[in-house]
């Protein structure tokens, strides 16, 4: 198995887990919240935007301990090479992200456009930056082992 191979598995399955504690957790504190009102968007804001450096902090968190694993199993392939087929997979998987994400982003605007609650903006960009993420991470994975 390949560094991209293993990079993508372990994105995909951290994506899905990352994604399914921080939500779970979140979701507890707005139970326990006596004042939790769903149509605050300075609650919803502070969530979305401590989502994207929790990811970020799990994908660098990642890599590392890819790195670790690949040097203490010997196997030292270089994971920054990276030839055109590398390139194509990731353009075609940053393309299929973008596209899901531009959906759920015109869902959540749709919502506001036909008066639903606040919470529906929210809630729906909040799935789009998860389920993009997860479909462009299974693209990416995808794309790795068809290579080979």
């Amino acid at each position: 198995m390949t560094t991209q191979v293993k990079r993508s598995i372990l994105f995909l399955i951290g994506n899905i887990a990352v994604s399914a504690t921080y939500f779970a957790i979140i979701a507890s504190r707005a139970i326990q919240n006596p004042l939790w009102n769903p149509d605050n968007g300075a609650w919803w804001a502070r969530a979305i935007l401590i989502y994207v450096p929790v990811q970020i902090v799990f994908r660098i968190l990642s890599m590392i301990i890819l790195a670790v694993h690949n040097t203490a199993t010997g196997e030292l392939e270089a994971i920054d090479r990276e030839d055109e087929l590398d390139k194509s997979i990731d353009l075609k998987s940053t393309s299929i992200t973008s596209c899901v994400f531009m959906v759920f982003f015109l869902a959540a605007l749709a919502t506001q456009a036909f008066g639903l609650p606040l919470l529906w903006l929210y809630a729906i960009f909040a799935a789009g930056l998860v389920t993009s993420g997860i479909i462009g991470d299974a693209a990416n994975l995808a794309g790795y082992c068809s290579r080979y």
